[in-house]
């Protein structure tokens, strides 16, 4: 048994990432570069993987419901990082899995959902966003993109409902945009984590570069956020409050009888 003073014990920071862009940029690629990945792939974009010679695990998610193995899958100590890959299409399964109940259902279009089902749609998925984001492990979302109007201005955004996007965007570390871009003679992968008038991104990390170079991975990122002490403490307080994993596996155990079998009700 180690005994260790407080003042020794290092803490090993774990990030929360949102990485957008548009298909065919590079975000699953740059996903699998970081430590010890389990991958919820929600479109099948990891199949042809192998032909790079990468190797690692991959859950797919055909169903909103198989969110709820893959979740017990991801507490397994041996998987550093957990990724969500798309988010957008993971939303669009939860959706489909709500028509079943036409309790959730509009009474003139069954293929919309009512109030009541957006706002059992919207309450699901930020419970499994939050309960993913509180996991003590490095966890990416990967997201498509969308635009939309604000103040005159198209501004490119992750795709995802738009209440829900603010949410998602507050509760992450990073929020990078990637996208192919030209440095200087050369044509690269970026990943821009400043602020801009024409897309979403942010960090809550001082020592980020506004622009990052794809090809460098996810442990050179990583090491550059270590250098943020500031940030690193707060992370610490962060892993003392988070307690939300019997909460979410409590939330999924509550889909009834009634939703799973729609006719009974």
């Amino acid at each position: 048994m180690k005994i260790q003073k407080t003042s020794e014990y290092k803490f090993s920071p774990k990030l929360n990432i949102l990485l957008y862009g548009e298909p065919k940029v590079g975000k699953s690629f740059f996903c699998t570069t970081a430590p010890n990945p389990l991958i919820a792939d929600a479109e099948s974009g990891y199949r042809y993987m192998s032909q790079n010679n990468i190797d690692i695990p991959i859950a797919e998610i055909e169903t909103w419901e198989d969110m709820i193995d893959f979740y017990k899958e991801s507490l397994k100590s041996n998987y550093e990082t957990i990724i969500i890959d798309p988010v957008n299409e993971l939303l669009e399964k939860l959706i489909k899995s709500a028509k079943i109940n036409r309790l959730y259902i509009q009474s003139t279009d069954k293929d919309a959902l009512s109030m009541r089902g957006w706002g059992y749609v919207k309450g699901k998925m930020r419970e499994m966003l939050k309960a993913f984001r509180d996991l003590n492990k490095n966890v990416i979302f990967v997201a498509h993109t969308k635009t939309e109007e604000k103040n005159g201005i198209n501004k490119i955004g992750p795709k995802l409902d738009a209440n829900l996007s603010q949410d998602f965007m507050a509760m992450m570390d990073i929020i990078g945009y990637m996208a192919i871009m030209n440095e200087g003679k050369e044509v690269k992968r970026m990943i821009s984590f400043k602020p801009d008038m024409n897309y979403e991104a942010g960090s809550r990390i001082k020592g980020l570069p506004e622009m990052y170079d794809a090809s460098k991975g996810f442990k050179e990122l990583f090491n550059l956020v270590i250098q943020d002490k500031i940030f690193i403490k707060s992370k610490e307080l962060d892993e003392k409050i988070k307690q939300n994993e019997d909460k979410f596996n409590e939330s999924l155990k509550q889909i009834t009888k009634e939703e799973l079998n729609p006719a009974s009700v």
